[in-house]
């Protein structure tokens, strides 16, 4: 999204934690912490059970039980500004995302983790005077939607595995999804040394348009540096289109600020009008970003970021899979803004 947080060109969406920064805040890719309530305790008030409420980690991440089920929904925009592309032309992008998380606990050391998530990409490709591919404006507008569902088993306070699958649908306008497809699964651990530091790993294997299998490292790490500073991968899905990390500083109650970096790419079918009718789009980029976290109650959180996408490629494919061109672009500015609730 590109990825300001999620831009994967312009990092769009990154992902956002819940009020502060706590060591059981910590994680990607399990769930989390629960008590039981004898009949004789009165119940919690509202505002004690508002506090309990943790946004939906990623694959390993959690280390404490909570019973139920939690859901995370997040949107997000974010604006990749103008970039040259090295063999001549430009363009900008506009990427637009919705994300839902949900965990639920089905036993107090299995957790069935699931999501949806669906992105629309804007190109504007400019020809400023170069007659390249890219200046052809080779594809406009792609939708992304990806499904994916996984277990997180917690062997003891220290382990827990995980596991599970993914497909993606990536598609420009008027092009066939079903030609779209592409599908995969991972697998991994993390350990807890502490309570607030878990680390972690695995890898993922995915189908990719066109081309051959695609493997690729999961890295988990929550490290809480000192009280208030934590050093984190939660950002990424844990899927292979996003991965990075972020370190995260809570500046006063409920206002977090915070850098990163990601990896990301995105691949989809292309219609049968361009320059590379039925072919594939390929967009890989670097975002480096800042941003101010507002945390209103919580289970909600605004975001702002503003970064630079530090590097990035454009790649197009025939319909056989040949490759028809390449190009690096240059950095471009980008900026963004995310909201976040959790039920």
């Amino acid at each position: 999204m590109l990825i300001v947080p999620s831009l994967t060109t312009v990092i769009l969406a990154v992902s956002s934690t819940t009020a502060t920064v706590t060591p059981e805040n910590s994680s990607r890719l399990t769930l989390a912490i629960g008590t039981a309530i004898q009949d004789s305790v009165p119940p919690p008030s509202p505002d004690e059970t508002d506090q309990e409420i943790e946004s939906v980690p990623g694959l390993g991440q959690e280390t404490s039980f909570i019973p139920g089920t939690r859901l995370t929904v997040s949107a997000s925009y974010a604006y990749l500004f103008n970039s040259s592309i090295e063999g001549g032309g430009s363009f900008s992008l506009g990427r637009f995302r919705v994300r839902g998380r949900g965990a639920t606990a089905l036993t107090d050391t299995l957790d069935l983790t699931y999501g949806v998530r669906y992105q629309l990409d804007s190109f504007d490709f400019s020809r400023q005077g170069s007659n390249n591919f890219f200046s052809k404006s080779p594809w406009s507008s792609v939708d992304t939607l990806q499904l994916n569902v996984a277990g997180v088993m917690t062997i003891d306070q220290r382990w827990r595995v995980f596991g599970g699958g993914v497909v993606r649908f990536g598609a420009e306008s008027k092009a066939d999804w079903a030609d779209g497809i592409e599908a995969g699964g991972a697998v991994g651990f993390s350990y807890s040394f502490s309570p607030s530091l878990t680390i972690g790993g695995g890898f993922g294997v995915t189908t990719r348009l066109e081309d051959s299998l695609y493997f690729y490292p999961i890295i988990v790490a929550d490290w809480m540096i000192v009280d208030g500073l934590m050093l984190t991968t939660r950002m990424s899905t844990g899927w292979g289109d996003e991965t990075g990390i972020e370190l995260v500083y809570t500046i006063a109650q409920g206002w977090d600020v915070g850098v990163g970096a990601a990896y990301e790419w995105n691949r989809f079918r292309l219609n049968d009008e361009g320059p590379a009718p039925g072919g594939v789009g390929v967009l890989r980029s670097i975002p480096t970003y800042g941003f101010l976290r507002f945390n209103a109650t919580p289970k909600a959180s605004l975001s702002v970021y503003a970064g630079v996408n530090a590097w990035g490629q454009l790649e197009a494919l025939d319909a056989n899979g040949n490759k028809v061109a390449d190009e690096k672009f240059r950095p471009g500015f980008l900026l963004g803004i995310q909201g976040q609730i959790t039920f």
